[in-house]
C-alpha cells in the first residue's frame, strides 16, 4: 500500500543528471514528447528556470527547440542568448 505522499514524491524525483543539470520525470517526458513531435502546451519561463543569459555555452540560439527567434516548448519572448533546464542538443 502506497501512501499519497509518496507517490506524490515519485513525481519528482530525479530521473537523470547531466552536467549538473537535474531533469525531474515530468520535465524528461515534456522534453521526450516535444522531440517526438507530439503536440504539447508551452511551459512558463519560471517552470523551465529560464534566464535571460547564460553562462554556459548551452544556449537558446543553439537549442533544439529554438526555431525563428523563439522557443517551442517555452511561452513568451526567449532571448538567443537564454537558457532553460530544457535545452536539448541540436542534432
Amino acid at each position: 500500500m502506497t501512501l499519497p505522499a509518496v507517490t506524490a514524491l515519485t513525481n519528482i524525483v530525479p530521473l537523470i543528471i547531466t552536467a549538473g543539470i537535474v531533469l525531474t520525470m515530468s520535465e524528461r517526458m515534456l522534453q521526450q514528447k516535444a522531440v517526438q513531435g507530439e503536440s504539447l502546451q508551452k511551459i512558463s519561463k519560471a517552470k523551465a528556470g529560464y534566464v535571460k543569459r547564460s553562462k554556459r555555452t548551452q544556449k537558446c540560439g543553439n537549442c533544439d527547440f529554438f526555431y525563428d527567434g523563439s522557443c517551442e516548448i517555452v511561452r513568451g519572448e526567449i532571448s538567443p542568448a537564454g537558457w532553460c533546464k530544457l535545452w536539448a542538443k541540436r542534432g
